[in-house]
């Protein structure tokens, strides 16, 4: 059974990965790029420490 959403992401995957001619950084670039135009913070830098939970 085809999942309509998986195969949406994926198409939208592969054309992302043909504008950015495969390459990840080129792709982040854009995305800072874009960020910035926007004036909101659209993508970290990097991940959130995890939070500790308290054991119950």
């Amino acid at each position: 059974m085809e999942d309509k959403i998986v195969t949406e992401v994926r198409e939208i995957r592969r054309k992302l990965e043909a504008e950015f001619d495969n390459d990840l950084q080129t792709y982040a670039n854009d995305l800072y790029e874009r960020q910035k135009q926007h004036g909101e913070k659209l993508v970290r830098g990097s991940p959130k420490p995890s939070k500790k939970r308290n054991a119950a």
